[in-house]
């Protein structure tokens, strides 16, 4: 509900986009943590569409602690967003 609020305030206000930081997190979810490749890429997405932006400044990995151990190609992942212009 945030981003979403988030969103149309950003749009509406007219202010140039390279004038803000946004940022989001990933990796906790109603269902539990996952920092999967999958669940990462997929969150990105969906956080990008309800802030209607094309890429976000910064991502947090929110409460990576409690994700598990075999879940560190998520750094992997990260690099790849990065790459894809989604996050810089």
């Amino acid at each position: 509900m945030s981003e979403k609020m988030l969103g149309m305030a950003l749009k509406a206000s007219g202010v140039p986009r390279d004038q803000y930081i946004v940022s989001t997190k990933c990796g906790r979810y109603k269902e539990g943590f996952d920092f999967s490749a999958e669940r990462v890429t997929r969150s990105i997405d969906e956080s990008l569409e309800r802030l209607q932006l094309d890429y976000v400044d910064i991502l947090q990995c929110h409460d990576i602690e409690f994700g598990s151990l075999d879940q560190v190609l998520t750094f992997l992942v990260l690099n790849y967003i990065v790459d894809l212009s989604l996050v810089f």
